[in-house]
């Protein structure tokens, strides 16, 4: 077994070999079955989650540490694709030119949601503390970002229009 720099080149390919056609079928079976509303990154992560804990549970730990370190990089560039239909024109467009009241406050989107955004990320940050002190948590402040995103995301969906 070859060692380099602690990397052992020692590797059974057949997790990488699950996960490359994972990702060469998931296209094709929903272009086959004409399925386009649904994404397919987001059915290859489902998917890709249940066969990464059903399935490749019982690989070698370089496996794994692989296959953690392709998931953390494809979501880093689904956030980076995500981050690049942002309309910066129109976000900017969004921001009040007079004096701003309460009325004006109220009807543009972008300050309620960034005011709701503020609120909740101290609300999430100060009950991530204080559970700190009950519950062993690892760092206080990723937790809160979790738990601010769950509140964010489960009280906007929650809204009719």
């Amino acid at each position: 077994m070859l060692q380099l720099l602690n990397i052992s080149f020692d590797f059974i390919y057949l997790p990488l070999l699950v996960l490359v056609a994972l990702a060469w079928l998931i296209p094709m079976a929903l272009s086959l079955l004409r399925v386009k509303r649904v994404p397919s990154v987001i059915v290859e992560i489902v998917l890709g989650y249940f066969v990464g804990h059903y399935v490749l549970a019982h690989s070698t730990i370089g496996g794994i540490y692989i296959l953690n370190f392709l998931a953390l990089t494809g979501f880093i560039f689904l956030m980076f694709l995500s981050g690049l239909e942002i309309d910066m024109e129109q976000l900017l467009g969004s921001f009040p030119r007079k004096k701003l009241s309460a009325g004006i406050f109220i009807k543009n989107p972008l300050l309620v949601a960034l005011t709701y955004f503020c609120i909740s990320l101290v609300l999430s940050i100060a009950a991530s503390w204080a559970l700190s002190f009950w519950i062993a948590v690892p760092n206080v402040w990723y937790f809160s970002l979790i738990y601010g995103n769950h509140l964010g995301w489960h009280n906007l969906t929650s809204v009719k229009e």
